[in-house]
């Protein structure tokens, strides 16, 4: 019983000047519960442990636009109000765009929370282990990383929490990463650029309906007959992609997982081939484009294949004949000057009757 309550005093007497009188010297903390050790025995005083809690923090992964919440949790609670200074700081996730450093929150009990400034100084109430700091993030609609296997925390995307000992506290700074886990895809399309002619190059619009902040998402490209006929028709194997609408083209190899990617800051693309000119009278004939997702690599492309056909028309029976030039209209005739009337003749003056006889 002696012993324990001259460990109990001593402790009060030196523990409770250095670490709240003197609160930065925690070194000095440390030292006196080596020398209570030494003189007193155990590391406890009525169960309770005799050093400085210290500190500790997980790294998690959160969905974008879900709250992240660091846990802090401490070796034992803290007796007094003790202090942290929190500190919230870019990693690859960059502020404002991926979550928001105006959205600082922390809790004691994981349900009631109160704001705070980051870089700013919170309190551990008496009795508490454990303090909750919850940070609003972004939904974006930008394809961001992937996780990277094995090692999460070396991938895009990711900010992080450091936990720096003020009062009441042993051991140094914590530092805890939140990995914003992407749940976008970008979503593929093809139209094509209307019917061609034979011997035109029929061609196509790929589109992706948003960006990728990193990844390459990749495409293949197969060229399907609808009525045409590979063999006559067209030519595979000037099958063509271009990224500068037409300024420059780079040769595809049909069926290739890896043939054409979507970089980041490239939505859109031309494809084109070009087809043949024949002298048979086919009509309208029907080639179709099929742009099929591959999600072998980093891609985050929706897996839905898509197409789109056009018509090649046949200039034979198509082209329209050349129109005759009318006639040259002839010159209507001089109209005729009409004959001079004839002057009415003179009335005869009628013969004198004959007298009776």
């Amino acid at each position: 019983m002696l012993q324990t309550q001259s460990k109990y005093v001593l402790w009060l007497l030196i523990t409770d000047w250095v670490c709240h009188y003197n609160p930065l010297d925690t070194r000095l903390g440390a030292i006196v519960d080596t020398y209570i050790d030494i003189f007193c025995g155990d590391n406890t005083v009525n169960n309770k442990p005799l050093s400085l809690p210290t500190l500790e923090i997980k790294d998690f992964s959160v969905k974008e636009g879900q709250d992240a919440i660091f846990t802090i949790g401490t070796s034992s609670a803290a007796y007094k109000g003790n202090k942290l200074r929190l500190t919230v700081a870019n990693g690859t996730a960059i502020a404002p765009g991926d979550y928001l450093l105006n959205s600082l929150e922390y809790s004691t009990d994981g349900t009631n929370y109160q704001s705070f400034t980051n870089g700013s100084e919170v309190s551990f109430e008496p009795g508490t282990d454990c303090l909750y700091v919850r940070v609003k993030t972004v939904d974006d609609n930008v394809v961001d990383a992937n996780l990277a296997p094995g090692n999460i925390f070396t991938d895009r995307e990711n900010f992080t929490l450091t936990v720096n000992p003020v009062t009441g506290f042993g051991g140094g700074a914590v530092v805890g990463n939140a990995l914003i886990l992407d749940d976008d895809v970008q979503k593929i399309s093809v139209v094509s650029n209307g019917d061609k002619l034979e011997g035109e190059f029929a061609s196509w619009t790929v589109s992706v309906d948003k960006n990728s902040d990193y990844k390459w998402s990749w495409a293949k490209f197969n060229l399907v007959d609808g009525t045409t006929d590979r063999a006559n028709d067209y030519d595979p194997n000037t099958l063509e992609v271009s990224i500068d609408n037409g300024g420059s083209w780079t040769r595809l190899i049909e069926d290739d997982n890896f043939g054409f990617a979507f970089r980041p800051g490239i939505t859109s693309a031309q494809v084109r081939v070009k087809t043949n000119t024949d002298t048979r009278t086919e009509g309208s004939e029907s080639l179709i484009l099929k742009v099929s997702p591959n999600n072998e690599g980093l891609g985050h492309l929706d897996p839905t294949m898509v197409q789109a056909a056009l018509n090649i028309q046949d200039p034979v029976a198509g082209t329209p004949g050349t129109p005759t030039t009318p006639g040259t209209p002839t010159t209507p005739g001089t109209p005729t000057t009409p004959g001079t009337p004839t002057t009415p003749g003179t009335p005869t003056t009628p013969g004198t009757p004959t007298t009776p006889g």
